[in-house]
């Protein structure tokens, strides 16, 4: 089973589409069984959850061994970042990183990917000067992607 968490519009074929017209982000523990999904897809909306490091905790719970979790979220210098007033984190790789590496205590994850995907501006620097120019420009970078695996003994 996969779980697209955060649909909204964005209804998948083949998933169990959850958004908080039917489901509470921020109430713990989910009210999903543990090892149920091979796959979550978190589209713009982790950047809206309270308790990021509970909610990859119930990522965690909730998926099979080896499940892969797809998540995506607008980089904190994108415009369309702080245009949304519903959002209560501004992320970065770094931050997304440490989330993992740092505040998810006694789960296991391996990053398998971690990018930013450049805006329509951006898209015309190359990636290495990109990342330079960001720290400086906004709008280079449009979202941050991050794939992990789930690790389980």
């Amino acid at each position: 089973m996969k779980l697209n968490f955060g649909a909204g519009e964005d209804m998948k074929t083949g998933y169990d589409n959850f958004d908080r017209a039917n489901f509470d982000f921020n109430i713990y523990p989910y009210p999903i069984q543990k090892n149920t999904y091979s796959e979550i897809y978190a589209r713009m909306v982790i950047e809206h959850i309270f308790d990021i490091p509970k909610t990859l905790k119930e990522f965690h719970r909730i998926s099979k061994p080896n499940a892969k979790i797809i998540i995506i979220t607008s980089h904190y210098t994108c415009k369309g970042s702080y245009e949304d007033v519903e959002h209560v984190h501004y992320l970065t790789q770094e931050a997304l990183e440490r989330v993992i590496k740092v505040q998810t205590n006694g789960v296991k994850f391996k990053i398998k990917r971690l990018y930013t995907h450049p805006t329509r501006v951006g898209k015309f620097i190359p990636k290495k000067l990109r990342e330079k120019l960001a720290l400086f420009i906004n709008g280079l970078s449009g979202t941050v992607v991050m794939e992990l695996e789930v690790i389980k003994k």
